[in-house]
């Protein structure tokens, strides 16, 4: 916005210089209009560099795995990705890992309630508890054993966003590796 201001002042400012012959004011008025062209330069190589990299560097691998460390949509989990500190996230933002670093919980299920289930806790509960022990291929635990089932709800979700994170999650410490069977 500035860039532009700047670029639009100058040329006022060399088209008044000129009708009043003041020397010194079209060198300010082109001295702004050089200035206000290389910061519009700059700021569109930045757009265009965050553009590229978003295009160039996706968030996932051809595996489906993620690339290193981001922050991505809760709604963007996939089963196998695994969170840095699920206890410090907050907001529609999550920071994920690969599973090969450390990390404090895995999503082991992602599902959608049926719509018009009267007692979705008690649903969405039953259904992670099915989907733990179906991936890591060991019950859900039942007491507060190491790692234990964490049920996260997403609400005001999209029509094919998941309103069910089932995590295998740990209230202390970190592991690397995946807990899948």
């Amino acid at each position: 916005m500035f860039g532009v201001v700047g670029m639009v002042l100058g040329i006022v400012g060399i088209v008044q210089s000129r009708r009043n012959g003041d020397r010194r004011g079209r060198n300010y008025g082109i001295a702004a209009v050089i200035i206000s062209g290389l910061y519009l330069v700059f700021f569109i190589g930045l757009v265009g560099l965050a553009i590229f990299r978003e295009a160039t560097d996706p968030v996932r691998d051809d595996a489906g795995v993620l690339r290193g460390e981001r922050s991505i949509e809760v709604t963007a989990l996939k089963v196998g990705d695994c969170v840095t500190d699920l206890d410090a996230q907050k907001g529609s933002r999550i920071d994920a890992v690969p599973c090969s670093a450390a990390h404090s919980s895995e999503v082991v299920g992602v599902f959608q309630v049926p719509a018009g289930t009267a007692d979705r806790l008690t649903a969405a509960d039953e259904g992670c508890r099915k989907l733990y022990q179906t991936y890591t291929g060991t019950p859900a635990p039942e007491d507060d054993s190491e790692p234990n089932l964490y049920v996260a709800q997403v609400t005001a979700t999209g029509y094919d966003e998941p309103d069910v994170l089932c995590f295998s999650h740990r209230d202390s410490g970190t592991s690397t590796g995946s807990v899948k069977k």
